[in-house]
């Protein structure tokens, strides 16, 4: 595991030198880890919201769930009925 995060943070630093050097040179550069940050809805903590819960949380009161972007929902006092299936 520690290695492929060493590589990411590696190929991050070479794509983000590339990118600075591009700038520099007058090269347009469009930073897709940046648009993919704009494009994630903005939800805060206590908001409501439809999520599955697909597994049991670390907590024994704990349920988690993902958003249509893959982010990981945490859902407090969720874990007695996580739902199976599509």
């Amino acid at each position: 595991m520690l290695s492929k995060e060493i590589e990411r943070a590696a190929a991050d630093q070479t794509i983000s030198n590339l990118s600075k050097v591009a700038q520099v040179r007058g090269v347009e550069v469009i930073n897709m880890n940046e648009v993919a940050g704009a494009l994630r809805p903005v939800v805060l903590p206590g908001e409501k919201l439809v999520v599955r819960l697909v597994k049991p949380g670390e907590d024994p009161s704990q349920g988690i769930g993902f958003l249509e972007d893959g982010t990981m929902v945490v859902v407090k006092d969720g874990r007695c009925a996580p739902q199976r299936g599509s």
